[in-house]
């Protein structure tokens, strides 16, 4: 006996509806949407690759750059608004093909009108492309709230408690990887798109994030012989000594996963909340009206 098919999660359904989230510029308008998303990939890009440029010049190069907590969380801002670009491209390239298909095309060039069969078939082949999610938008679904909550995990953490534990100098580097970085990306939610953040899948994804992480702070303290960090220290971050200090590591740990975390997830869906509310509801006609109609018909597999 087949077992009943299974609703779709609030994150698929989401999904489903992506070119509702992505398709949808409150700021400059929905026609202006994939203008606007190549402004913030450029943005992210730059202050990122600033960054980035910084530390070849001045603390080491490569090595160095992709052991920081920091520097994970802009590679992951990065590829949002990549992924998020792509994926605007091609909803407005299948909004324009969705356009120039209307039924009474043939019948305005005098073109022998086609028969109901013909018809049927190429509308289930329309419904069919329609709700099909691009590989971008699945790539997206998995960092969107990456992006967003943990910028705002690294800028509470810097501010809050590495900072005060250095020599209190402020670089542009720090000030743009623990500020500048967020406030494109809070731009981009509030006025830019409307993606969402809160389901618990969303949460997962940044505890899976942080963790993985945690695991690489580990090892390279207790398990990679000679490893230092910029400063010469054998670990990546005073905060996680784990091999000198780890009753410290361990309480700034706890709190971040148990206290932090929670936090930063809060105060991103706050952001995408009070956008919605102040905005109406996301659905409009022409942009994920289709796509929702393709999950329910597919309710029972994975979307």
């Amino acid at each position: 006996m087949c077992a009943p098919p299974r609703a779709p999660s609030a994150w698929a359904a989401e999904k489903a509806r992506w070119r509702s989230a992505i398709c949808r510029c409150p700021a400059f308008g929905d026609a202006n949407v994939v203008r606007a998303r190549w402004w913030i990939f450029f943005a992210i890009a730059v202050l990122a690759a600033y960054v980035f440029v910084q530390m070849m010049a001045e603390e080491g190069g490569v090595p160095y750059y992709f052991i920081y907590l920091t520097n994970w969380t802009g590679c992951a801002t990065v590829a949002y608004a990549t992924l998020a670009l792509l994926a605007a491209r091609e909803g407005a390239r299948r909004a324009a093909e969705e356009e120039g298909a209307a039924p009474s095309s043939s019948e305005a060039r005098g073109e022998p009108t086609p028969s109901p069969d013909d018809d049927a078939d190429d509308a289930s082949d329309r419904d069919a492309a329609a709700a099909r999610i691009p590989w971008p938008v699945h790539a997206l679904w998995l960092v969107k709230a990456i992006a967003l909550v943990c910028q705002i995990f690294i800028t509470i953490m810097y501010w809050a408690l590495l900072f005060p534990l250095t020599d209190g100098h402020v670089s542009g580097p720090n000030v743009v990887a623990h500020g500048a970085l967020l406030l494109v990306v809070l731009f981009d939610f509030l006025a830019c798109n409307r993606l969402a953040v809160g389901t618990a899948t969303d949460l997962g994804l940044v505890y899976l994030f942080g963790v993985v992480f945690l695991l690489w702070s580990a090892l390279f303290a207790l398990g990679i012989p000679g490893a230092r960090n910029t400063a010469g220290e054998p670990h990546v971050y005073s905060v996680l000594a784990w091999k000198s200090e780890a009753a410290t590591a361990g309480v700034v740990v706890a709190a971040s996963l148990a206290v932090v975390v929670p936090i930063s997830f809060a105060l991103a869906c706050a952001v995408t909340t009070a956008r919605d509310r102040r905005m109406g509801p996301a659905d409009v006609p022409g942009y994920g009206a289709e796509d929702a109609r393709g999950v329910e018909a597919r309710s029972g597999e994975r979307v």
